[in-house]
């Protein structure tokens, strides 16, 4: 992926989506433009590959009926965690990182509709779980902290849900970022 500033436009044709969907999600606050946003009449927002892919992840998120907040809520935990990764990675960077020949497998684990882990794996390597942030009814001023899990939790919730057992883990989605980032580094 490059760093050029993209317009609505130009994302709508990569993405293959009406613009009108595009200009929903920045209405609704899911996206802000990397570059610059609409000022009035005449003017257009500008935006970054970045942008681009939480584009895309926020279209994937739409097509299983999550809601915006929530959307919102999750890319904004997808930028806390790719500072918190920079910590150990200096050159750390989402979607930039995702596209590389050995980039790691990163997936969002959302359980329960509201608790969002990040599962980062590298080929040959185990994989290491992260999170549990409630992105529900997250206030966008609170801080994101992001802890390893431990192998109960891990345990708990890489296993297969069993309908039968009456724990609080009903219901689990996952989003591969990587994937993502790659299919866009392809078109």
């Amino acid at each position: 992926m490059t760093n050029k500033e993209l317009t609505l436009t130009e994302i709508s044709r990569v993405l293959d989506e009406p613009q009108h969907r595009l200009i929903y999600l920045c209405e609704k606050g899911v996206i802000r433009p990397d570059g610059s946003d609409a000022k009035g009449r005449g003017s257009s927002r500008r935006f970054s590959p970045r942008n681009l892919f939480e584009f895309s992840i926020a279209l994937k998120l739409a097509e299983f009926h999550f809601p915006a907040k929530i959307t919102a809520n999750f890319l904004y935990v997808v930028r806390s965690f790719e500072t918190h990764v920079k910590q150990s990675i200096q050159s750390f960077s989402i979607p930039n990182e995702l596209v590389k020949k050995q980039s790691p497998e990163i997936i969002g684990i959302v359980t329960n509709g509201s608790c969002l882990y990040f599962s980062i794996g590298f080929p040959g390597r185990p994989k290491n779980i992260f999170g549990g942030i409630e992105i529900g009814e997250r206030d966008e001023n609170q801080g994101v902290e992001f802890n390893e899990c431990n192998s109960k939790e891990l345990d708990d919730l890489l296993r297969p849900l069993d309908p039968q057992q009456s724990d609080t883990n009903l219901a689990r989605f996952e989003i591969n970022l990587t994937k993502i980032a790659q299919n866009l580094a392809v078109e």
